[in-house]
């Protein structure tokens, strides 16, 4: 998958990105797949094929997931004439394989599966806040990174509440790797809102969401780190259920940054630090504390 679009019905960007991001590392990190389960990770689920050096053939499943808190950040669909659009760009053959598979190059399918809010029987209720989107964004920072260097680098934002931030590092290649500083300074205008040792970075992501913690929770993916603010009623991150109370208010003038002093090792210079956000976009007030008490 090289680039993948969700739009809503009025043409608003809701998921945009390429695939690694958008299909492993969204579901992975977001608590809209699941939580604290090793099946998170898209390679953990039974339907999950890696592809075979022989035939090519492999098989896998994901997911866009679009609620933050039970039922708020869903889309509508009631009318067949107005609904979301998706777009998903396809990879060329000599990008998926590094080798091609001896017989013939497997056909691609793609199946598209949608779940649906589901009203309580007995109620004629609309899902709280309709209109309430929670956006995933893809943004490359600026300036690159070099081997060794001491580099700011920044990312551009549209506004909105933050509750998730992932960070993905990767090469003059195209290779994610772990170059990261030994101690991560995250800025919002310039003020630390996190320093703290790598190492730590790791810890709280195995108290998060279970990632690196060991078998059988997923390994934490190469060259990628991550913070969240879904974490309000306890330091694990419960899916679905979250009070919203410490999501990161932004403006479209908020300046987001992390700064490494030095930065590792890069052997393929630079490197390129991309940012994956999960913006919450109110429809009206935003709506904070649970839902349906």
């Amino acid at each position: 998958m090289q680039n993948i679009l969700l739009t809503d019905a009025n043409g608003t960007p809701i998921i945009q990105g390429p695939g690694y991001e958008m299909l492993k590392l969204v579901p992975l990190f977001s608590g809209g797949f699941g939580a604290l389960n090793p099946a998170i990770d898209v390679a953990n689920l039974p339907s999950f094929s890696a592809i075979s050096a022989t035939s090519g053939n492999f098989t896998f499943a994901s997911a866009l997931p679009l609620e933050f808190a039970k039922g708020v950040g869903v889309l509508g669909m009631a009318d067949g004439d107005f609904l979301p659009k998706l777009t998903i760009n396809l990879n060329t053959t000599s990008a998926v394989y590094s080798t091609a598979p001896a017989t013939t190059v497997p056909s691609l399918e793609c199946r598209l599966n949608c779940d649906f809010y589901w009203n309580p029987v007995g109620e004629n209720i609309e899902p709280p806040s309709l209109g309430t989107t929670r956006q995933w964004f893809y943004q490359q920072g600026n300036p690159t990174v070099a081997s060794g260097g001491t580099t700011t680098v920044s990312a551009a934002r549209a506004g909105g509440w933050l509750d998730t931030m992932i960070m993905v590092l990767r090469d003059s290649t195209g290779a994610r790797i772990d170059a990261f500083p030994s101690v991560i300074r995250f800025s919002v205008d310039g003020i630390n809102e996190v320093v703290t040792n790598l190492d730590e970075i790791y810890d709280d992501m195995a108290v998060a969401w279970g990632i690196g913690s060991g078998s059988p929770y997923p390994t934490r993916p190469t060259g990628v780190i991550a913070f969240s603010r879904k974490t309000s009623l306890g330091q694990a991150v419960m899916g679905l259920f979250d009070t919203g109370e410490v999501a990161l208010s932004t403006s479209p003038g908020t300046n987001l940054s992390l700064t490494g002093a030095p930065w590792g090792t890069v052997s393929n210079s630079p490197a390129t630090l991309n940012f994956v956000f999960g913006q919450i976009i109110p429809a009206g007030a935003f709506v904070q504390g649970l839902p349906e008490v």
